[in-house]
């Protein structure tokens, strides 16, 4: 009897249900990830992401070793694949219980059905568990016994679940031997894969679990007054760790109840629900996979094609300055603030008019933390079109937001040099004259004409 960890979105030794779940059962345990490059690129993952999650198996695998657990790397390129290779090797291995974690995008929840209809014809059973949320989405349900639509009643449902998890588990003890086994990709291989450096985010669980100490213990107290300035490092960073599940949710949570009380600690707590928020969703409605507004009736919209104004938001080259620190920002690091991912989300769908989807797909091709359910969350609550989103009437205004949360334009400086010399009240908005003689580009669009049309656009669909 042997045991297969399918390790896909809980890359981590502590506090890992699936680990938990192996240790109860007799046998050597094996495990497996599979890299599908075909089907990143289907998905617009970016160059960054890809090269974080290969840096992340590498360091994992070592960490892995250390417990007896040999962890095999396969390529295969697509979801199709990879039902092929993971029956395969379960057969090879003669595995009697494969372990897995649940995934709940639409497209991996049909692979999961698939490779189910596989193993019903052997012995094997598959155990999947809950990894990437603490409360399993489906479980949280309105009074009418419907999935929660509105974050604010989903929070007070969530936090009084999580009145009844157990505490972050430790890491299983050491597996009595090292099994021997084919690990296929090796660690110089998977180097070769990147193709983009990361230096500036720690992929092993030991960095990873300081810098989450680190910021509950020293910037949590603070976050809610710092979190919104983008020329300061006021937010944790920890989105890809998440992503790829290096610490937990439930790791956090245990933290942040020794400041459970504190303004800054809440704020964050907050943030983390939201993304459980969003995940639950995506569990739950087929549509955010199919890339469909989750209003039906703002399906009907007909945004503007306009290439040329795409391209310039995409570049950096509106025209104003806190849009394009944002963009050279994601461009240039693969990560950008939130509150200025608000601001050029906001930009791109109500100044520009254009459609959403292409800005949400552009974002993950660049984010390092790209995650379908939290950026379609962020994207569609920018557009007026998702669940619990913005009043379409609301429009930030960049200029506005840019001196409220930059003041001294220290972030605008950073990321625009070419304004680096005007002063912190004309960075914001600089003169024609200014923008011509410092090569800086004209606005592409009136921001109080744009928002006026936007919301008359808006009245005119909710009407029909």
């Amino acid at each position: 009897m042997a045991i297969l960890i399918w390790f896909r979105h809980e890359l981590r030794l502590h506090d890992n249900p699936l680990l938990e779940q192996a240790a109860t059962l007799p046998g050597p345990i094996y495990a497996v990830h599979c890299l599908c490059p075909d089907q990143w690129q289907k998905q617009h993952h970016s160059p960054i992401r890809n090269s974080y999650q290969l840096q992340r198996i590498v360091a994992f695998r070592h960490e892995l070793a250390n417990h007896n657990i040999p962890l095999i790397v396969l390529e295969t390129p697509t979801y199709d694949d990879s039902e092929t290779a993971i029956t395969q090797l379960c057969q090879e291995l003669s595995i009697q219980h494969l372990i897995s974690g649940d995934e709940y995008g639409l497209w991996e929840r049909i692979r999961d059905q698939h490779i189910q209809a596989q193993l019903t014809k052997t012995d094997l059973r598959w155990h999947q568990l809950t990894t990437q949320t603490c409360i399993p989405p489906g479980t949280l349900k309105t009074a009418s016994g419907q999935p929660y639509r509105v974050f604010t009643p989903f929070s007070k449902a969530w936090r009084q679940a999580i009145t009844q998890l157990p505490p972050p588990q430790r890491c299983i003890s050491t597996n009595e031997y090292w099994p021997e086994c084919d690990q296929g990709l090796t660690d110089p291989q998977l180097c070769r894969m990147q193709s983009t450096e990361i230096n500036a985010w720690p992929v092993t669980e030991e960095l990873v679990l300081t810098h989450l100490n680190q910021f509950v213990q020293n910037a949590v107290d603070h976050y809610h007054q710092k979190r919104d300035f983008p020329g300061i490092s006021a937010t944790s960073r920890l989105s890809p760790a998440l992503l790829f599940g290096v610490i937990s949710t439930r790791q956090a949570i245990a933290l942040l109840a020794f400041k459970q009380e504190q303004e800054g600690a809440t704020c964050w707590l907050n943030e983390l629900i939201w993304r459980e928020f969003y995940i639950h969703l995506l569990a739950q409605f087929n549509s955010i996979s199919q890339g469909l507004a989750f209003k039906e009736q703002t399906r009907t919209i007909h945004w503007d094609h306009n290439s040329q104004a795409e391209q310039a938001w995409q570049q950096g080259k509106t025209g104003i300055p806190i849009i394009d620190a944002g963009m050279r920002q994601l461009n240039t690091t693969g990560w950008m603030h939130n509150r200025v991912r608000m601001l050029t989300a906001s930009f791109f769908c109500k100044n520009l008019w254009l459609d959403w989807r292409r800005g949400e797909q552009y974002f993950m091709s660049q984010l390092i933390d790209g995650h379908l359910a939290s950026n379609n969350g962020g994207w569609q609550w920018s557009a007026s079109t998702g669940t619990d989103s913005v009043p379409y009437f609301r429009v930030f205004n960049p200029i506005t937001q840019s001196r409220k949360f930059d003041p001294q334009g220290d972030y605008i400086r950073h990321w625009v040099p070419e304004l680096a010399s005007l002063d912190h009240r004309t960075i914001h908005q600089p003169s024609l004259v200014q923008c011509r003689e410092l090569g800086y580009p004209l606005p592409i669009v009136d921001l109080k004409q744009s928002r006026a049309q936007a919301i008359a656009r808006f009245a005119d669909y909710t009407k029909s």
